[in-house]
């Protein structure tokens, strides 16, 4: 086995970890010992850059460290159109993974160690479809023209130029929309046979279908370039070839809708040309990273931010044990979590400390509507339409495409004139871009709704319970930096959202 694209590893570490006890300022675990094995260079098995294209997450430190990335105990084939496989993956260094949109960075490799690799099971599943149909296709080279735009989704759909121009026909394409069908038809006939020097023989068509079938065979039979035809007439709005844009998306839409759907170029890049890959990490513990801008970690000592050694202050790093780790090309990145380790944290610039109790890992890519009651939060994201006597709200991304940690139960210390008071938080969303949730109120009078001047029962951090008016808290907030509240009186609570 050549020396170079193999090495022996002493003493790996596995993921085997526990949190460090009785100090709420670090969030740590400690790698156990395995046996040694050989292990081979991942990009021997896939390149940097196909790897980068296939997971579309940002590998921290890139190709330097890839280039050291090895891969050990593989089984599986070697099929490029659907295969399954299971590895290690062993790295010298923590592999961690920047969301695409920069949303959060998840170290999939947490666990300190004292020797000198890591270790993580994996196992992945790898579908490309479209090799079904265009064996020689490459997503890596693909080059976004029209022309390329159209070879694959005539592929996907199962069709060739001969059915696609009788039901483009047919239907009539977008420019001939109120011009009449049948007359366009005959202009666009002249037109091919005028530009290719076509000798038609009489045929009888009973139905203006039929007719377009009989011109279609008779262009074929006289070898006419019907890919140049159907390029030219319908897919273009030009006589050139020109780079894809809106007006061409909108024609592919109306073109192969009825095969492929309410396609675009997104998710034609997602469904089509890229493959479809699943993994199911077999971590325990990952971390999730996130901006000082958004939640920093706070010195509770000297009551102040905490910053590294050039003086910046450090984003949160919360500790998660999990459970079905899954990785999806589609769907994005999952995990349930057991326990959270969080470090005292401070929501930036408002004083207001924060601890997650319960949380899991989220990624929505595919988009839609909340998964949560986010109804208030729209009040403050986007411009609600009225129609009909009906509000109808429209979700901002940050909702519907939202990954980060979806939490399900937070604690949060509130200075509050002399006092500090703890507020219990659900239902939150956080990641670099947005914060938001709702915050219990216990009612002094327990008569349901709440409003502005009624009394609810708060905590503060020596356990004793203070009386406190809705309207003081909610100002509270505000000041602090969380401008955007809203009193749910129905469900005695506040909702709010804090947005970079």
């Amino acid at each position: 086995m050549n020396s170079i694209k193999s090495l022996l590893f002493f003493l790996l570490m596995s993921s085997q970890v526990v949190f460090a006890q009785n100090d709420t300022s670090k969030c740590v675990c400690i790698g156990d010992d395995i046996e040694a094995k050989f292990s081979n260079l991942l990009k021997d098995f896939i390149s940097f850059d196909e790897f980068n294209n296939v997971l579309g997450w940002e590998l921290e430190n890139g190709k330097e460290l890839y280039e050291f990335i090895f891969y050990r105990d593989l089984i599986g084939g070697d099929n490029r159109i659907v295969s399954n496989y299971e590895l290690k993956a062993v790295s010298y260094d923590k592999i961690r993974l920047k969301h695409p949109s920069k949303y959060y960075t998840i170290d999939l490799l947490p666990c300190t160690k004292d020797k000198i690799f890591y270790l993580l099971p994996l196992e992945v599943s790898y579908r490309h479809d479209i090799k079904t149909y265009l064996p020689e296709f490459d997503f890596t080279s693909f080059d976004y023209s029209p022309e390329s735009y159209y070879r694959i989704l005539k592929a996907r759909a199962r069709i060739d130029d001969m059915k696609f121009l009788k039901i483009a026909i047919e239907t009539g394409p977008l420019q001939w929309k109120g011009k009449g069908k049948e007359l366009s038809m005959k202009k666009f006939i002249r037109k091919v046979i005028k530009r290719n020097k076509i000798q038609l023989s009489e045929f009888k068509a009973k139905t203006y279908q039929d007719s377009i079938r009989q011109y279609l065979l008779q262009f074929r039979k006289q070898k006419v370039d019907l890919t140049k035809i159907a390029l030219e007439h319908f897919v273009l709005y030009g006589k050139k070839l020109r780079k894809a844009d809106d007006k061409i998306e909108k024609r592919l839409r109306y073109l192969f809708g009825r095969w492929l759907g309410n396609i675009s170029y997104a998710s034609i890049q997602r469904h089509i040309i890229n493959p479809t890959v699943e993994a199911d990490i077999r971590a325990n513990y990952v971390s999730i990273k996130l901006s000082p801008d958004m939640i920093r970690e706070w010195n509770s000592v000297e009551n102040r931010p905490k910053l590294d050694s050039s003086n910046v202050p450090i984003g949160s790093t919360i500790l998660c044990e999990v459970s079905n780790l899954h990785y999806s090309s589609i769907k994005g990145l999952n995990a349930y979590s057991y326990e959270i380790c969080m470090p005292t944290s401070e929501i930036t610039g408002t004083g207001i400390l924060m601890d997650i109790i319960e949380a899991d890992i989220v990624t929505n890519q595919k988009g839609g509507k909340p998964n949560l009651n986010y109804k208030l939060y729209t009040q403050c994201l986007v411009d609600s339409i009225r129609k009909k006597g009906t509000t109808i709200y429209e979700y901002s991304p940050l909702l519907t495409e939202f990954s980060g940690l979806k939490i399900a139960a937070a604690n949060l210390e509130l200075p509050f004139e002399e006092h500090i008071i703890e507020l219990d938080a659900y239902n939150v969303l956080l990641n670099n871009k947005v914060l938001t949730g709702s915050i219990d109120l216990p009612s002094k009078e327990n008569t349901g709704q709440l409003n502005m001047n009624s009394i609810v029962i708060v905590q503060d951090n020596r356990n004793n319970k203070l009386e406190v008016v809705v309207s003081k808290l909610v100002k509270t907030l505000q000041k602090r930096g969380l401008k955007n509240v809203v009193l749910d009186s129905e469900n005695s609570k506040l909702t709010f959202f804090y947005k970079k």
